[in-house]
């Protein structure tokens, strides 16, 4: 596959293993709702089911992968404007 195809597949894979590794189930899911599997949380994310906040620092939290990184700005997509 081309190289937009590799990158979106490191993008994910590196997405994944980021969520195994800092995410936690959310306690209000399980308290509100034991039957059901209770959602992972990233710190600072926001659950979707109840409202629940995850209270670790949300700056911690690492967005891109180093193999992967987004333009710095709107000049690296050679845009005229």
């Amino acid at each position: 596959m081309g190289d937009v195809g590799d990158d979106f597949r490191a993008m994910k894979a590196h997405r994944r293993d980021y969520r195994e590794k800092a995410g936690l189930p959310c306690p209000e899911c399980r308290r509100l709702q034991p039957k059901r599997d209770a959602s992972i949380l990233l710190p600072g994310q926001r659950c979707r089911v109840d409202g629940y906040r995850d209270p670790r620092n949300a700056s911690d939290r690492q967005t891109t992968s180093p193999e992967v990184a987004p333009p710095n700005s709107a000049d690296d997509f050679d845009i005229p404007f």
